[in-house]
């Protein structure tokens, strides 16, 4: 019997957690998959609600709490939580030795996501890109 593939779902916000909650359910039913959970971002921020307890709620496990958040919104800030992030990733996704990296979205989170896995060979599954919005200043480059 062939092994089990591993699918590891990043999320970083509540918004597109709700996008992939269907398809988390989806893999941890599969036969065939194995479902890891690594949560980042806002989740992880009182400021934010930590609404890595309503993913927990739903009944998943957080395989891992990447931190990558520094305080403020500066293009100095945003890079450095960027950087952190990707280092931590990295680490997270060494552990949980994903064979697929599933991402949503346009936000650091996926894009930190993504350089590491790129990096470590992990094959990347992305959907959907973000909408274009007037005024943003790093979004629609991330896209």
């Amino acid at each position: 019997m062939e092994s089990k593939k591993n699918v590891l779902v990043l999320t970083g916000t509540r918004a597109e957690y709700g996008l992939l909650k269907s398809s988390m359910e989806a893999i941890d039913r599969h036969d065939r998959l194995t479902l890891s959970v690594v949560a980042t971002g806002m989740h992880l921020s009182p400021q934010h609600g930590m609404t890595v307890s309503e993913i927990r709620d739903d009944g998943f496990t957080i395989d891992r709490e990447v931190l990558m958040l520094l305080e403020g919104d500066t293009g100095t800030a945003m890079a450095k939580s960027l950087g952190i992030g990707t280092a931590s990733m990295a680490e997270a996704f060494e552990s949980l030795n994903p064979d697929i990296l599933l991402l949503l979205g346009d936000r650091d989170e996926a894009l930190a996501g993504a350089l590491a896995a790129a990096h470590m060979n992990i094959l990347i599954a992305h959907i959907y890109g973000g909408d274009s919005m007037d005024g943003a200043v790093i979004d629609d480059s991330i896209r």
